[in-house]
């Protein structure tokens, strides 16, 4: 028997796509990130990376990851496996099909990331709940594939050729 989801997904990708690293501006301190998905089609994110430095305050931050639509109404949420505390730096991976969370040596933590395809206006946030004053995010990463359709494409050619 044929594996018909394949083919409906395949017929809702049906375009073309690029791998693409996007590399997030660094965000102020005592905040998480906002990314938001500039495609001309669709992108599905494979992995998201961010690294975290506590500060000295004494409390436990928890991350987690959230796909919002363009309203900024969260639709769903990846947590980070273990808090960070006072003093740490950390490593968070959200992974496409990563099965399990995980934490090794390091603070590298490692947790999965569903699959989902995101539409142009949308948003990967990093919401950290309790964060501190000089608390920093950075070196945020998110890879993924950048779905372009080709009725995305002919829409965004015709509207630079009506600005010629």
């Amino acid at each position: 028997m044929p594996d018909c989801s394949r083919h409906l997904a395949e017929s809702l990708r049906s375009g073309r796509f690029q791998y693409r690293t996007i590399l997030v501006p660094q965000p102020a301190v005592a905040s998480g990130f906002s990314f938001t998905i500039d495609s001309l089609g669709y992108f599905q994110p494979l992995s998201v990376r961010a690294v975290f430095a506590a500060d000295a305050t004494v409390s436990s931050r928890v991350a987690r990851l959230e796909y919002q639509d363009g309203d900024g109404i969260d639709f769903v949420r990846f947590p980070s496996p273990v808090a960070v505390v006072a003093g740490q730096v950390a490593t968070w991976n959200w992974i496409e099909n990563y099965g399990v969370l995980d934490s090794v040596a390091l603070f590298a933590h490692a947790a999965p990331l569903s699959d989902w395809l995101l539409l142009p206006g949308w948003r990967v946030a990093l919401n950290i709940a309790s964060i501190q004053a000089g608390d920093q995010v950075s070196a945020v990463r998110i890879f993924g594939r950048d779905w372009v359709t080709l009725t995305d494409a002919q829409t965004a050619v015709a509207e630079r050729m009506e600005d010629l």
